[in-house]
């Protein structure tokens, strides 16, 4: 007896898992030839449903935080959502830094903060204690708040 059980003449394994996955198989590379105009109209679709978000997303002119503002990706993304109105942008970071690595790419209508020099830090980090119950001290709370991830999210919390 092999490993996977008995065989047939053909040397195939007799497995009902086999047939099962040779079946899906077929159909799927079957299904797959006769859909090969159908990506034109799903990409026709999913650019419907994106359009339907981005008109949602303006009407309610909500602020996105991204923590992320030294990637490159991240600006152009924040400066292509300010253009077309989806929505107000903060970027996280030195904005000298982010400036001069972005050239080419247009920031205006785009908040950048840097959190080394936010002039609200003490009532963050006050807040922040606060919230946080003993679990940290105040300098605690003030180091972790110059990482990009806890500062947006208290950026959040406290409205800004």
């Amino acid at each position: 007896m092999n490993v996977f059980g008995r065989f047939r003449a053909s040397g195939t394994p007799f497995l009902p898992e086999y047939s099962l996955f040779r079946s899906i198989l077929y159909h799927r590379i079957r299904n797959f030839n006769r859909l090969k105009g159908f990506s034109f109209k799903r990409s026709k679709i999913m650019s419907k449903v994106l359009e339907e978000i981005k008109k949602r997303a303006s009407v309610l002119g909500k602020n996105i935080v991204l923590p992320e503002g030294e990637d490159k990706r991240v600006v152009e993304a924040a400066s292509a959502s300010v253009k077309e109105g989806i929505a107000k942008i903060t970027l996280l970071g030195n904005k000298e830094q982010i400036l001069k690595d972005n050239p080419g790419v247009d920031l205006t209508g785009v908040t950048i903060i840097d959190p080394a020099t936010y002039p609200e830090m003490d009532a963050m980090v006050n807040c922040m204690v606060e919230l946080r119950k003993g679990k940290m001290s105040a300098d605690e709370c003030r180091s972790a708040l110059m990482k990009g991830n806890y500062f947006g999210t208290m950026l959040v919390k406290m409205g800004k």
